[in-house]
């Protein structure tokens, strides 16, 4: 009988000694995925739902990640002025286009809207850069690349300036094309 009682007090032990490591394990989950969301968050913007998505794809449950975004200290407006201010670094945007992409990364209506605005972009200098790739990619009339460019989410005033500059330059580059073979 003592013999059984010596085995049943080790599986007990065994058992408690199983569940606390278990516990403990839970908890450095929980504190990893906050140190893991902190790093992310150092070197890129992130919405929220962006943060959980990339957290639970590194192998966090879903309950680690959503524990993480919830203390990692962030301030979604300002990610999202960061992630709207990396988009205009590299492409043309529009206020409105850049907010509904935003939006589209999963920050809030309000966060994407105060991200476009704080962006510290030039919406003139956007709407040229977009004219000018648009007749890059394809030869568009005045009148037409207006309109892409309105459809795009640029002021009326904004796309006719961008539309006027983009077509006149392209109107330069092709006599400069054509003088240059008419001298061969």
């Amino acid at each position: 009988m003592k013999k059984w009682r010596g085995i049943a007090f080790c599986f007990i032990l065994l058992g408690l000694c199983f569940s606390v490591s278990t516990v403990s394990f839970a908890a450095k989950g929980k504190g990893e995925a906050v140190k893991q969301a902190k790093s992310y968050l150092e070197y890129s913007a992130y919405s929220k739902s962006g943060l959980m998505k990339q957290l639970t794809t590194d192998g966090f449950s879903k309950k680690e990640a959503k524990y993480a975004v919830e203390r990692c200290g962030a301030d979604w407006k300002k990610q999202a002025k960061r992630r709207a201010e990396d988009y205009v670094k590299v492409s043309a945007y529009s206020k409105e286009g850049l907010a509904r992409q935003l939006e589209f990364d999963g920050f809030s209506k309000k966060q994407a809207a105060y991200g476009a605005k704080k962006s510290g972009a030039d919406w003139d200098a956007m709407a040229l850069k977009k004219a000018e790739t648009y007749m890059l990619l394809s030869k568009y009339s005045k009148s037409g690349l207006i309109e892409q460019l309105e459809f795009d989410g640029f002021t009326k005033k904004q796309a006719e300036a961008a539309a006027k500059k983009a077509v006149k330059k392209e109107a330069k580059e092709a006599a400069k094309k054509l003088t240059k073979k008419k001298k061969k």
